[in-house]
C-alpha cells in the first residue's frame, strides 16, 4: 500500500507505507515524529528527510564517510539497547547538512547523526572528540579528491 506525501521541493510523492520512519524520541529542534526519505535519484549524494506532517520541512541528509572516511559512531551501551542494536554499523547512519548561501561555509553535523534501523529512527547526541557539530561539507576528503 502506498501514501502520497506533499513536499515544497519534490511536489507529490508516493511512497511505498512500509518507507515510513518512525521516530519515537522525536528529532533533536524539529516537529514530528514521521518521515520518509526522499531523494531526486537513486545514485544522489543527498537525501531528505521529509515530514509527513509539514510539505516544507525536510532535512538534507549525507552519509557521514562522504565527508570523513574514517567516521565511526561509538554508541554507549544504553544507545544501543535504545535501538536495539549489537553494534552502529548494524544501523544506517545519516548526518544532517546545514546548507549556506555560501557552499563553502555549507557544514555536516557529525555530533548528532541520525540513525535508521529498519521502520524506526533515532538521533542520537554524542560527545566523542571527533563528532564536531559544524564540518565544513566541501572540506571532507570527496571535495578534497575532485579538487
Amino acid at each position: 500500500m502506498s501514501i502520497e506525501v506533499q513536499t515544497t521541493r519534490f511536489g507529490v510523492r508516493s511512497v511505498a507505507e512500509g518507507d515510513v520512519i518512525d521516530f519515537p524520541n522525536g528529532l533533536v529542534g524539529l516537529p514530528g515524529n514521521r518521515y520518509v526519505l526522499l531523494s531526486e535519484r537513486a545514485d544522489a549524494l543527498f537525501s531528505w528527510l521529509q515530514s509527513l506532517a509539514d510539505p516544507a520541512l525536510a532535512l538534507p541528509l549525507i552519509d557521514p564517510r562522504l565527508v570523513r572516511p574514517d567516521y565511526s559512531l561509538e554508541l554507549t551501551a544504553a544507545d544501543r539497547e535504545v535501538l536495539g542494536l549489537a553494534k552502529a554499523e548494524d544501523a544506517t547512519v545519516y548526518v544532517a547538512v546545514s546548507a549556506r548561501p555560501d557552499p563553502h561555509e555549507t557544514t555536516v553535523n557529525l555530533r548528532a547523526p541520525i540513525l535508521v534501523v529498519g521502520r524506526r529512527g533515532f538521533q542520537v547526541v554524542t560527545n566523542g572528540p571527533d563528532e564536531d557539530l559544524r564540518v565544513p561539507l566541501l572540506g571532507g576528503a570527496r571535495a578534497q579528491a575532485a579538487a
